[in-house]
């Protein structure tokens, strides 16, 4: 196999394949569970343009831009609900939409295979709300987004802050006055052999389950994982339990097993190169309690004039308040640096190959959780007892 950058430093944002005239690049998924261009070194010519769109080998990073910064919240209760922050990215889509244009974003197709996905209808929103913490499948999505801007199509295109920069060092030029862009809050995405070990630990088919990460059943400030059956007609649920205690929540929040590339971002939300950026405010309950309803809200930060021209095509069917940026950036550290690495990745893939998705969590994971739970109770103590005091 050989590669475009060094393995490790590979987004796998695939600006290189979607550029490659001869197919000679490819995308595969590994056995670490990422996406990584593969040469086929007979059809390729040694044009070298796939170097040229190469985020990582030409160092793209955008000068800081941030023109202002919201929280907000749906006013449809019903769609924020299915969101899995305020219900901001479904208002910006439908308004796309209404304009003719095309919304391409992340669909869980099942449990362990998420790809982006082209959308001309309203309806088929729903399959790209909530949160999915495994890389995104970009196969031919690059060039679609280029045959719909040629077309004269406005477009939205979701996706992390590296798939951002990877689509705009596609198009170029070519991207022209009708793309809108939106990233989002990323803390990093996860090796797909997590979920796929985790739904087998619990006795559940990978491939036939459905993985909602971030379901408000219990709350936004304490969110449910919920595993259903994956049906098209019907969903059977499985198994539920609140992400945050879960296996998987400890070890995506304790950074295990996530892309190598992601330990060291270049593209945090100060260098984004979208019009906009999406998350949840996390936080908010400090900064605006009387805000805060437990049923989400958005961290929307504005970076162009074509975003905050978008921002406001939807502003009459928020709630919304302006906000600093050291505000939104006390409970979201990912908005500045980068994911700490606690644990080697080659050897925490051994483990969870030979011990299984619990051996990993205990070497990782389980004597941290309890540290942090016993830190939280005496402080919990120590507050009584000044209170008492």
């Amino acid at each position: 196999m050989s590669a475009i950058c060094v393995p490790n430093n590979c987004t796998g944002c695939s600006a290189c394949t979607a550029v490659c005239s001869k197919h000679a690049l490819s995308m595969l998924r590994t056995a670490d569970g990422f996406y990584k261009p593969v040469l086929d070194a007979e059809k390729c010519v040694d044009c070298g343009i796939c170097g040229k769109v190469c985020t990582i080998l030409n160092d793209q990073v955008e000068s800081e831009r941030i023109l202002n910064i919201y929280m907000a919240k749906s006013r449809n209760v019903a769609q924020r609900e299915k969101s899995s922050s305020g219900g901001v990215f479904p208002l910006l889509a439908q308004y796309i939409l209404s304009e003719n244009g095309v919304v391409y974003a992340a669909e869980g197709i099942n449990a362990v295979y998420v790809k982006h996905t082209r959308m001309d209808k309203v309806e088929a929103l729903t399959k790209t709300q909530g949160s999915r913490y495994i890389q995104s499948d970009l196969s031919d999505v690059l060039s679609a987004v280029k045959r719909d801007l040629e077309q004269g199509k406005r477009v939205l295109f979701v996706g992390t802050p590296c798939q951002i920069y990877g689509l705009k060092s596609f198009l170029g030029r070519r991207a022209g006055n009708m793309l809108y862009t939106v990233d989002l809050v990323c803390h990093g995405v996860m090796s797909s052999n997590i979920p796929c070990e985790y739904l087998n630990n619990i006795g559940c088919i990978p491939e036939e389950s459905e993985l909602r990460w971030t379901d408000k059943r219990t709350g936004w400030h304490q969110r449910s994982m919920v595993v259903s059956e994956h049906k098209q007609d019907t969903s059977n649920e499985l198994h539920s339990e609140i992400y945050n205690t879960s296996i998987m929540g400890q070890l995506y929040q304790n950074n295990i097993c996530l892309n190598e590339s992601c330990y060291d971002c270049k593209y945090k939300t100060t260098h984004s190169a979208a019009d906009i950026t999406l998350g949840d405010y996390w936080g908010i309950e400090k900064v605006n309690p009387g805000f805060d309803d437990n049923r989400g809200v958005s961290l929307v930060i504005v970076h162009s004039e074509r975003g905050q021209w978008l921002f406001g095509k939807i502003e009459n069917q928020l709630s919304y308040q302006t906000s600093s940026f050291e505000d939104a950036a006390s409970g979201q550290y990912a908005l500045t640096r980068s994911s700490e690495k606690k644990f080697d990745n080659d050897k925490a893939y051994e483990i969870l190959k030979t011990q299984g998705i619990m051996g990993l969590y205990r070497l990782t994971c389980h004597k941290t959780f309890f540290q942090k739970v016993k830190r939280n109770a005496r402080n919990f103590a120590n507050k009584l007892r000044t209170a008492e005091g």
